[in-house]
C-alpha cells in the first residue's frame, strides 16, 4: 500500500509540474500561446475535423505526434485536451524515472533525482506541448526496462522477458521514428547496449530473435499509419514531408555551430566524462556505465541535426538522470567503505595502497560532483527567469498579442474568412479564434521556400489563380522572399495593423 501511494505521489508531482510550468497549455495561463504549440494543437484539431496532415497542411514533423495531439483534442476540445495529454506524459515520465532510481537508490535519494530533474526540465520545457515532451515518456520507459533487464540478467541470468522488452523498444522507436527521429536517441542507445551485453556475455544467439521482435514493434506502429495515408490519398505527401523534406531540414545547417549550442550540450559531455572516469568492476554497474556513455554520444550527435531550439534539449535530460544515478550510487559505495578496484582484501602492510586507491575513487567522485554542480549552476539563471516569467503571467494575465489576434480575426468579415491567406504568421491566431487556415503552407513559409523552391512556385501560382481577398502577416516588410513580398505590396493594400498582425486586402 505504501508503494502504491509512493508512486501515485510521484505521478501527481509530474502533473503539478506541468500545471505550473507549461505556460502555453496550462489552465493557469489562459492567454498564453506559443508558436510551435499552437501549430501542433491546430494540427491535432484539424485531424479531428477531417483534415489530413501533409495533404491539407504542409509540415515535416512525423504524423504520430499529430495523432497524439488529435487524441487530446478528441477527448477535450481546446487547450484542456492538450493539457491532459501533457499531464499523462509527464506523470509516466516521472514514474519511470523514479522507478529507475529505486532499482539502485533509496527513496530519499530517488526523490532528490526527481527534484533535480524537474529543476533542469522547467527551463527546457519552454512553454510545453512539444514533441520531445510526449516522447520522453516512451524513452524513460525503455531506460527503466533496460536497467531492469541488465539487473535481472547480471544477477540471475534471466532473459525470459527479453522478447517482450524488444517488442516495446520497437514500438517506442516506431512512435518516435514517425514523430521525430532525433528524440529516439535513448531507445537506440538502449538497443545497442543490449546487443553489446549479449555479445560480451556469449548470448549473441538471442540477437536475431530480439531484432525480429523489435521489427514487429515498429511495424505495429508504421502499418496503421501508412494505411491511414493510403486510404486518404496522401501517402506520397506523407513520405515526402516526413522523410525526404525532413531530411533536407536536418542537413540544412543554416545555423552554424556555436559555443552556445555546445554549452547546451554540456550534459552530454558530463555524461561521457562520468562514464569514462568511474571505473567499476561490478558487471551490473559496468553495463550501466556503458549505457551512459553510448547514450551521451548518440544524444550529442542527434542534437546536432537541425536547429538548437530550447526544447530540443529535452532529449538530453535522460543523460542527466543517469549521470545522477551513477554519481549517487558511486557515492553510496564509497561511503560504505567499498571500492570496485579493491577486489581482494589486502594483506597487513598494504594500507598505503588501499589509501591510494580510495583517494583515487574519491577524486573521481569529486569530479562527478563538480560536473553536476556545473550543470545546476548553468541552469540556475534560466530557471529563475522562467519561473519569474510564469509568476508575471499569473499576476498580469492580459496579453496584447492575444487581444491582437482577436481584433485581427474580428476585422475580417465572417463570410470572407475562407479567403484569408496566411503569410509568415504562427497558428496562435487560429487557435485563439478556433479557426483553420485556408492555405496549405500556413507556417514557416520563408524557410520552407529556401529548402524547396517548388513551394515558392506553388504559393505564387495560388496567389495568381485563387486571388485570396485577404492576407495576414506579422510583418510583411520582413518577409524573407522578395518576389512574394513585392507581389503582396503590388496587388494588396494594408487595411489595418493590430497588436499581432498586418491585414491586407486585394486591390479592387
Amino acid at each position: 500500500m505504501i508503494s502504491i501511494l509512493e508512486y501515485a505521489a510521484v505521478m501527481i508531482s509530474g502533473c503539478i509540474f506541468v500545471l505550473v510550468s507549461a505556460s502555453w497549455t496550462s489552465p493557469l495561463f489562459p492567454e498564453m500561446y506559443g508558436y510551435d504549440s499552437a501549430w501542433y494543437s491546430m494540427m491535432g484539431r484539424a485531424i479531428t475535423e477531417g483534415f489530413v496532415p501533409y495533404r491539407d497542411y504542409f509540415d515535416l514533423k512525423g504524423p504520430v505526434f499529430f495523432f497524439i495531439e488529435a487524441i487530446g483534442q478528441a477527448v477535450i476540445k481546446g487547450r484542456n485536451g492538450i493539457f491532459l495529454i501533457e499531464c499523462i506524459a509527464s506523470a509516466f515520465s516521472s514514474f519511470f524515472i523514479y522507478r529507475s532510481c529505486r532499482l539502485f537508490l533509496s527513496r530519499k535519494k530517488s526523490a532528490l533525482v526527481l527534484i533535480l530533474y524537474y529543476f533542469v526540465y522547467v527551463f527546457l520545457l519552454w512553454g510545453g506541448n512539444t514533441c520531445e515532451e510526449y516522447l520522453m515518456a516512451f524513452n524513460y520507459a525503455c531506460i527503466y526496462i533496460l536497467l531492469l533487464f541488465i539487473k535481472g540478467f547480471m544477477e540471475e541470468g534471466n532473459t525470459e522477458n527479453a522478447p517482450s522488452f524488444a517488442f516495446f523498444f520497437g514500438l517506442s522507436f516506431g512512435v518516435m521514428a514517425l514523430s521525430k527521429i532525433t528524440v529516439s536517441a535513448p531507445v537506440i542507445a538502449a538497443a545497442l547496449t543490449v546487443c553489446l551485453l549479449l555479445i560480451r556475455e556469449k548470448k549473441a544467439v538471442l540477437i536475431p530473435g530480439l531484432a525480429l521482435m523489435f521489427l514487429f514493434g515498429v511495424v505495429a506502429i508504421a502499418l496503421p499509419v501508412c494505411l491511414y495515408f493510403i486510404f486518404n490519398g496522401a501517402f506520397k505527401d506523407f513520405i515526402y514531408c516526413a522523410f525526404e523534406f525532413a531530411f533536407k531540414r536536418s542537413t540544412d545547417y543554416y545555423e552554424t555551430f556555436s559555443i552556445e549550442w555546445e554549452r547546451n550540450l554540456s550534459i552530454c559531455y558530463a555524461g561521457l566524462i562520468t562514464g569514462l572516469i568511474i571505473k567499476r568492476k561490478d558487471p551490473l554497474c559496468s553495463y550501466r556505465r556503458i549505457f551512459l556513455m553510448i547514450l551521451s554520444v548518440i544524444t550529442y550527435l542527434a542534437l546536432h541535426l537541425g536547429t538548437p531550439y530550447t526544447y530540443y534539449f529535452i532529449t538530453e535530460i535522460p543523460v542527466f538522470v543517469l549521470l545522477l544515478i551513477e554519481g549517487i550510487s558511486y557515492m553510496d559505495l564509497l561511503s560504505e567503505g567499498g571500492c570496485d578496484e579493491e577486489t581482494e582484501k589486502y594483506e597487513e602492510g598494504d594500507d598505503r595502497k588501499r589509501i591510494k586507491i580510495r583517494a583515487g575513487c574519491l577524486y573521481r567522485l569529486l569530479c562527478v560532483q563538480t560536473l553536476v554542480c556545473m550543470i545546476l549552476f548553468m541552469y540556475a539563471l534560466p530557471v529563475s527567469d522562467k519561473l519569474s516569467e510564469n509568476l508575471m503571467y499569473l499576476k498580469y494575465p492580459g496579453d496584447s498579442y492575444y487581444e491582437g489576434c482577436i481584433d485581427t480575426w474580428d476585422y475580417i468579415p465572417f463570410y470572407e474568412r475562407d479567403e484569408v491567406y496566411n503569410l509568415e504568421s504562427g497558428m496562435i491566431i487560429y487557435e485563439i479564434n478556433r479557426a483553420f487556415p485556408a492555405n496549405r503552407y500556413p507556417v514557416n513559409l520563408p524557410y520552407f521556400l529556401h529548402l524547396d523552391p517548388v513551394i515558392k512556385q506553388n504559393v505564387l501560382a495560388y496567389l495568381e489563380v485563387k486571388k485570396p481577398k485577404w492576407i495576414i502577416s506579422e510583418k510583411m516588410e520582413d518577409f524573407d522572399d522578395e518576389d512574394i513580398r513585392d507581389y503582396v505590396f503590388t496587388n494588396y493594400e494594408l487595411k489595418k495593423q493590430t497588436n499581432s498582425h498586418e491585414i491586407y486586402r486585394i486591390r479592387r
